[in-house]
């Protein structure tokens, strides 16, 4: 496998995650990238060998040997293979999802995860750029896999990576057009793109999702600037996207919590009892969830 930092590598049981050096194929005429692949080797050289000592939950995937390269330098890290999994982000797909992934093992998947977001915080961890492309969800079980622990935060090392849907606009420009991170990540930070996911796997649409047609069309914004306005899903001036399902099916303390957090700026973790006490039905007229 490929990302965007490293080369992946499976061997039985095992994985291997070897980061891609400046002059690799894929930074070739990008300096920007070069640099920045040099910057980040240079961190791990001693981030990793800090990293091992943290006690994270078991869901988190922590590097195990160290790998490295010729010159004694840390080039990569071994691991743990996860099998039988899903990404994360399939759960907030319709059509996968239809094809026998339940309410109740999202929910209960959202429950273990809640569970490793505040356990990677008594560690003294900040998960950082937490998206849905690096948790790993295991075919049906509630098993939600934490990866890309080497780009995690703790002590003085601080993730400068971020993911525009899932960014907390509270740490972002409000000036720019577009999501760009200008303060470092939190606790906070990583809930708020907890609750991205979990409205996003719950309704099929994130919080500034829809189009927005603003009647006062000076008040019209780019679409990427609306979370920086908080110009979300629940504006009576957006477009709800007809895939999705309709807000309304939430319980009122859940909407409510997700109107407080996207259009509010309400932060902190959310109460596990908002997601312990979801039930979904079938209705008996229509079919639907």
């Amino acid at each position: 496998g490929q990302g965007g930092e490293a080369d992946i590598y499976r061997k039985g049981l095992e994985a291997y995650k070897v980061f891609k050096q400046p002059n690799h194929p894929d930074f070739q005429g990008d300096t920007a990238l070069q640099t920045n692949a040099r910057e980040k080797i240079a961190e791990h050289q001693h981030k990793l060998p800090a990293l091992k000592k943290l006690l994270l939950p078991a869901r988190a995937a922590m590097p195990g040997e160290l790998l490295h390269d010729k010159r004694g330098m840390i080039a990569g890290y071994q691991m743990n293979f996860v099998d039988d999994v899903e990404l994360l982000i399939r759960y907030g797909e319709k059509d996968f999802r239809e094809r026998g992934v339940s309410d109740e093992l999202v929910v209960r998947t959202f429950l273990d995860l809640h569970r490793t977001v505040e356990a990677m915080h008594r560690a003294g961890a900040v998960i950082s750029d937490f998206n849905d492309l690096n948790v790993l969800v295991k075919h049906g079980r509630p098993e939600a896999h934490l990866i890309d622990i080497d780009s995690i935060g703790f002590g003085k090392y601080l993730s400068r990576m971020f993911t525009a849907n899932f960014v907390d606009p509270l740490i972002c420009d409000p000036k720019a057009s577009a999501p760009l991170m200008i303060s470092p990540h939190t606790a906070d930070t990583d809930w708020y793109a907890y609750l991205v996911m979990l409205m996003r796997s719950l309704l099929f649409v994130g919080p500034y999702g829809g189009v927005y047609r603003p009647q006062d069309k000076k008040k019209m914004v780019p679409h990427d600037a609306r979370a920086l306005k908080r110009i979300t899903v629940f504006d009576p001036d957006v477009r709800y996207p007809k895939p999705a399902r309709p807000y309304r099916i939430l319980p009122d303390a859940l909407l409510g919590h997700f109107e407080q957090v996207f259009g509010k700026d309400k932060r902190g973790a959310p109460p596990i009892s908002l997601i312990e006490s979801l039930r979904f039905t079938t209705c008996s007229k229509c079919g639907a969830a």
